[in-house]
């Protein structure tokens, strides 16, 4: 038996025994140590995080894009902008987030909404939006400066604007809406177009412009209207079926168009190509001018009589060529056109006057002047003047 010095020693000691029976604690682990010493303290700081982002991102009115700048425009309403701007701020991104915060609206997707909004009713150039801390939106549009009335006429009579580029600007009701101090042109080739669209080359639209300013003063009569006078455009086309025509009107052997044929059919199902083909008829041809040859020097040798012109023998044939059709096409008239007719008003003769904007403008308008003053005596009697050729004029 153990012995112990003191009531101390064996109290101790029975503790220890006492440790030894009770069952075993489980020690906690690294994560619940954390929690228990930091993790409520972090939690506790993005709680609060959480709730100043909620707070001044929807909370306050303090960052709302209350404030909508637009810069000053000349042709587009500045209110509709605004209205736009505020149908896009109510829209809701994915559903519950709306769109008319600093810290949510993105300017690249109201950029492309105003874009498309514009579209509909008026060209413009670009369209620009940024963001001023903390309740600005501020909106730019660089707009398409029109400059021309055009007018359609080929069908029903539709009025537009176009900028100094060629470019449609707006589609008017009538051409009452037009501004008086714009030139018109009447476009005879097309019956109507799309805001947006080049109609003509930005070189034409200017010769019209300087036409505009310098032809009263030039010739003292005053213009009425403009005219886009028809163009036609058509194109070189090579059509294989005539060439097969003409192959077989050339020959009188049936034998030979009965072999032309064959090539014909193996054209038509795919099997040779085109180019294949005209070669397979230029050795037919060959091969039909060489017996033609040889049966003559046969009878030139079997008949001493035979009175023959050796001379007017055909010593080559004809090889076969691409039959070629002119087949009228869309006009590119942006590349194409360069005549513009214009009227001149009715007290001055109501006729019509043809330049050329490829030439020179002070040589046509010089030339007008000197027709109607020694050729002309009465402008009222004549339908037009042609001062499109150089030191040349035509009137009837």
């Amino acid at each position: 038996m153990k012995e112990f010095q003191s009531a101390n020693h064996f109290s101790r000691f029975r503790r220890s025994q006492n440790d030894l029976k009770a069952p075993l604690q489980p020690v906690p682990g690294s994560f619940w140590r954390w929690l228990k010493k930091d993790g409520w303290a972090y939690g506790g700081l993005l709680l609060m995080l959480g709730c100043a982002i909620w707070y001044f991102g929807f909370g306050t009115k303090h960052f709302d894009l209350s404030q909508i700048e637009v810069a000053p425009l000349q042709f587009i309403d500045q209110q509709q902008i605004i209205n736009s701007v505020q149908e896009f701020e109510s829209s809701k991104f994915l559903g519950f987030i709306k769109r008319d915060t600093f810290w949510t609206m993105k300017t690249i997707s109201l950029q492309a909404f105003l874009k498309n909004y514009l579209s509909h009713t008026i060209a413009f150039e670009e369209v620009n939006v940024k963001k001023i801390f903390p309740n600005i939106i501020s909106i730019t549009i660089k707009e398409r400066i029109p400059s021309v009335t055009w007018i359609t006429a080929k069908a029903e009579e539709k009025v537009y604007t176009v900028d100094r580029d060629g470019v449609v600007t707006q589609s008017l009701n009538n051409k009452n809406e037009a501004n008086t101090a714009f030139p018109v042109i009447i476009d005879k080739n097309r019956d109507k177009f799309e805001i947006g669209w080049q109609i003509i080359s930005p070189k034409y639209l200017e010769y019209l412009l300087q036409i505009q300013k310098e032809f009263s003063g030039a010739t003292s009569l005053k213009i009425d209207h403009f005219i886009f006078p028809l163009v036609g455009c058509s194109e070189r086309q090579y059509v294989a079926e005539k060439i097969f025509e003409k192959a077989a009107s050339e020959t009188n052997s049936e034998e030979y168009k009965a072999k032309q044929r064959e090539i014909q059919e193996k054209f038509q199902n795919g099997l040779i190509t085109i180019d294949e083909s005209l070669e397979a008829l230029d050795n037919l041809k060959k091969e039909e001018f060489q017996n033609s040859q040889n049966k003559n020097n046969a009878n030139v040798n079997t008949n001493e009589n035979t009175n023959i012109d050796t001379n007017a023998k055909q010593t080559e044939y004809d090889r076969t060529e691409w039959a070629k059709v002119y087949v009228p096409i869309e006009c590119n008239f942006v590349k194409v056109a360069h005549e513009i007719h214009l009227q001149v008003v009715e007290e001055n003769g109501g006729f019509e006057v043809y330049l050329d904007t490829l030439q020179d403008l002070s040589l046509q308008l010089q030339n007008l002047k000197t027709i109607l003053a020694e050729k002309i005596s009465d402008p009222k009697s004549i339908d037009y003047i042609d001062v499109r050729i150089p030191d040349r004029a035509y009137f009837k």
